[in-house]
């Protein structure tokens, strides 16, 4: 491990440890699926329901437990870390109305350790008001969520210029079976990064994506693969203006490796699209996504302003396949929120034929991000703590033996023109992870 010493901080020993005990209350459950007055399953995890009052209590979480190896030229020691510790609970009364609370046990990536935290009413899936504290996400990967996602770890470098968390109201519905979705958000700017730091910006944004061809039932049968031909092709593309700039730009690789690293910066405005298209093809789905942003006004250690127009920008393509042929959905009502991954159709757990060695997932992700050259040359970052331009490869496999368990690898490369100090004054990394990551 080139001298790299290995290191398990002491709430990750904590939450092995509450991982350890939970299992053990559900393996003494009642027969049944009982736990007090609880019910439980691998696919829905531990829920009340009272159906007469057409009540329904969720009680959610999902721990990750990584072994981290990192390339000998990473400024980091080889861990053996908790990446996540979500608690989440959510009430659901009727069709039209629910609420949820998603902790952070870490506390990592939020302030407070609170996830998101919000409330929705809905007349129907043409229209849901939400509001609360809100993940808000326009890139089609970042927006799916990890739980949708081959991958793990942070997302690809378009989420980070587009990407927040922030107590805001959403509108969004979809119209013909998500023939069209729409999502309109007003943030107040007292949300945090994807890193946790905080955002004191207002933010307007709008976002549309279509499947325009959703009901052509052209297929084709390819060994023991069912693929709709025309059915799956989808197209996003989203739009944020703020009358103010407080945040911070920082781009990351999946492992929390910081590619690039500003102070935070204090701007009049700003604006980022991002246009998006792809398709789900049964077990195989293909994206396609671009970025680009400005910010003006932005204050210089100077003391002066400067606008950086357009030159803020990363694309990326991510493949992934289900090998046991398990379809892909990539809807975004219907996606939204979700914590839990898609069930394999023939689980460990399943039941005479239904019961099988569950589902297996391939994934990889190219991503390029270029930033404006202006912001080494007015003393905003340097080439020995950012890059200017960087790609990243990263490739995935995960098996996910029941809906409640997925054990996942991951490598990921970066090169970078220049040396980010995370790689220790050079502008390589290679590294990789085990992944145990469990869902109840």
């Amino acid at each position: 491990m080139g001298g790299q010493t290995v290191v398990m901080s002491l709430n990750g020993v904590v939450y092995v440890g509450l991982l350890v005990v939970f299992a053990g209350s559900l393996a003494s459950a009642e027969p049944g699926g009982k736990l007090g007055p609880l019910e439980w399953n691998t696919r829905e995890g531990l829920f009340y329901e009272d159906a007469a009052r057409q009540l329904r209590v969720d009680i959610d979480g999902r721990v990750a437990l990584d072994w981290m190896q990192w390339d000998d030229r990473n400024a980091r020691s080889t861990q053996l870390r908790v990446d996540r510790a979500l608690l989440a609970a959510r009430l659901s009364v009727g069709r039209y109305a629910d609420a949820r609370v998603v902790v952070d046990l870490d506390g990592i990536d939020t302030r407070d350790n609170l996830w998101e935290a919000w409330a929705a009413l809905s007349p129907g899936s043409y229209a849901r008001l939400t509001a609360g504290l809100l993940p808000i996400a326009f890139s089609m990967e970042h927006a799916l969520g990890e739980a949708a996602s081959g991958l793990v770890g942070y997302p690809g470098f378009p989420a980070f210029l587009t990407s927040r968390t922030d107590w805001a109201a959403r509108l969004d519905g979809e119209l013909r079976d998500g023939l069209v979705y729409y999502e309109l958000v007003a943030a107040l700017g007292e949300g945090f990064d994807l890193f946790g730091q905080s955002r004191g910006d207002p933010q307007l944004a709008g976002r549309l994506t279509t499947f325009p061809l959703r009901f052509v039932d052209w297929e084709l049968e390819l060994g023991p693969y069912t693929i709709p031909l025309l059915s799956g092709l989808f197209v996003n593309g989203a739009y944020a203006l703020s009358t103010d700039y407080d945040g911070h730009l920082d781009v990351a690789s999946p492992f929390r490796n910081k590619l690039f690293d500003t102070p935070r910066l204090d701007g009049d405005a700003a604006s980022f699209w991002i246009f998006g298209y792809g398709a789900d093809l049964g077990p195989f789905r293909v994206l396609h996504e671009f970025t680009r942003g400005s910010i003006d006004g932005v204050r210089l250690p100077s003391g002066m302003r400067r606008d950086f127009d357009d030159q803020i920008t990363a694309w990326q393509v991510v493949v992934s396949w289900r090998l046991t042929g398990e379809p892909y959905d990539s809807r975004p009502f219907t996606r939204r929120g979700a914590l839990r991954p898609d069930p394999p159709a023939r689980p460990l757990d399943g039941e005479g034929a239904a019961r099988g060695y569950g589902s297996f997932e391939l994934a990889l992700r190219y991503a390029n991000a270029d930033i404006d050259r202006g912001f080494f040359v007015e003393g905003l970052t340097t080439p020995t703590l950012s890059s200017q331009e960087f790609r990243q490869v990263a490739v995935a496999a995960s098996w996910y033996p029941t809906a409640a368990l997925r054990v996942s690898a991951q490598l990921v490369r970066i090169i970078a023109d220049q040396r980010p100090a995370v790689f220790d004054s050079r502008g390589r990394d290679t590294s990789y992870l085990l992944r145990a990551e469990l869902h109840f």
